[in-house]
């Protein structure tokens, strides 16, 4: 398992390395539901985070934090709509 994290924290980093200015400021949320999952044994993919950051919305109710999951939520449906289409 030790070499699962920081085999998906380095992968993160790289990520996030070469991502776009938005992709980085989003960077803290995503890195935290990252590490969440990877602690729970959750697969990451795109798909999990969609699915993770939705229930977290459902959960929240700090309206800073709901407008942050929703600003992080639509970010990465766009980025993936973006690739699909490339």
């Amino acid at each position: 398992m030790r070499h699962s994290i920081r085999q998906t924290a380095k992968e993160i980093s790289e990520y996030f390395n070469t991502s776009d200015a938005e992709t980085r400021q989003h960077a803290p949320t995503l890195t935290a539901l990252v590490s969440e999952m990877v602690q729970d044994g959750q697969p990451v993919s795109n798909k999990t985070l969609v699915a993770r950051l939705v229930h977290k919305l459902e959960l929240e109710s700090d309206e800073r934090q709901l407008h942050n999951y929703r600003l992080v939520l639509e970010h990465l449906l766009i980025k993936n709509a973006d690739a699909a289409g490339q």
